[in-house]
């Protein structure tokens, strides 16, 4: 079973000698927000290839999705994805913001569609 981390503990993990963070959503739910930096790897590809490849070894790995139920129900895949410990971040991304660390979205990206929510919503359909 996945050890679950507070979003305090897994920044103190990556800051201290460094963890992997992997975001398990989907494509659209990634371009809605995300953690800079955390590539998205969905569970569906995790599936299908068995494992996260070898770019994610040599470090601890946090796994998050939105809330965190997915990262829970999928522990075991997960477990087994990683080449060494793994995690999952407890409350997902929603924790991680309410915690106040950084995430991105894809108006921020995007600042001169921002004014184009037709546009907006075409990307993400």
């Amino acid at each position: 079973m996945l050890e679950t981390l507070s979003p305090q503990e897994a920044m103190t993990l990556f800051r201290n000698g460094g963890a992997f963070f992997v975001d398990v959503r989907t494509e659209k739910e990634f371009l809605k927000r995300a953690i800079p930096g955390c590539p998205l790897v969905p569970l569906d590809k995790l599936e299908r290839e068995g494992g996260l490849d070898s770019r994610f070894s040599g470090k601890p790995v946090v796994f998050f999705c939105r809330s965190g139920s997915r990262t829970q129900n999928k522990a075991e895949l997960l477990e087994r994805s990683a080449s060494g410990k793994a995690y999952q971040l407890g409350g997902g991304i929603l924790a991680w913001e309410q915690a106040g660390f950084p995430v991105w979205s894809i108006r921020e990206l995007l600042p001169c569609f921002a004014q184009e929510p037709a546009f907006i919503s075409g990307v993400l359909a």
